[in-house]
């Protein structure tokens, strides 16, 4: 598998989930910045660091290293924990939907759309039951970018450029959504608390189950791609 580019591929895993630590390590590979000493425990980053890991990480989306993402297997997708959003304040429509996110109350979440900036910026409760990996299509939209929070539950997403896989049915314009088909890039597995961007280039592939079926409640919210 390839993964994200900007002068060339560099090797990700082709299978499994991919977690916090790798999704930074790659971006970090990109700068070849050293980062402190790590250790993994069960899979998920502890890090002395992490608080330097996060500010190198805005570092890179402030200098936009995935302007060119609209090659051919390129992505911009972003994956973090919800409670690192103040890192994305040079991204003032995204920071400003996780920062309502941020105020959500787990037991109390809204049962109809959220208007956060009317049109421009919204967001809705999902409430699914994960699939099997064969079973999910990719989607990808044109006019919003998606951020995917997991309020509860654990859901795989695979992403992979739109320009390299294949259509499935014409565009819908009245409805933004295309779905597509072909290999993934990267397969990572959201767990509580974690969220995803997906800029319109990134197809992504959800409600990917880890093990078996089981339930999923996330929030969407839909960021206005700026023309």
């Amino acid at each position: 598998m390839v993964g994200c580019r900007r002068n060339g591929p560099i090797a990700m895993p082709s299978a499994g989930p991919s977690p916090l630590g790798d999704r930074l390590g790659h971006r970090l590979a990109l700068k070849k910045i050293r980062p402190p000493l790590l250790r993994f425990e069960s899979q998920r980053l502890v890090s002395v660091g992490y608080a330097w890991l996060a500010g190198q990480m805005g570092a890179l989306l402030a200098e936009k290293r995935f302007a060119n993402a609209d090659e051919k297997g390129a992505l911009r997708m972003i994956f973090d924990l919800l409670k690192n959003a103040g890192t994305y304040q040079n991204l003032p429509a995204i920071y400003r939907a996780l920062q309502y996110l941020q105020t959500l109350d787990p037991a109390a979440l809204p049962e109809s759309r959220v208007e956060i900036d009317g049109d421009r910026i919204f967001a809705n409760t999902v409430r699914l039951t994960s699939k099997p990996f064969e079973s999910c299509v990719f989607e990808a939209h044109r006019r919003y970018i998606d951020i995917h929070y997991i309020v509860s539950g654990v859901e795989g997403i695979g992403v992979a450029s739109v320009g390299a896989l294949t259509p499935l049915e014409p565009f819908s314009q009245e409805k933004d959504i295309g779905f597509y088909q072909g290999e993934h890039h990267s397969l990572t597995f959201l767990h509580s608390g974690e969220f995803m961007v997906c800029w319109p280039e990134d197809a992504h592939k959800v409600a990917i189950a880890q093990d078996a079926p089981a339930p999923i409640i996330k929030l969407v919210a839909k960021v206005a791609v700026e023309e």
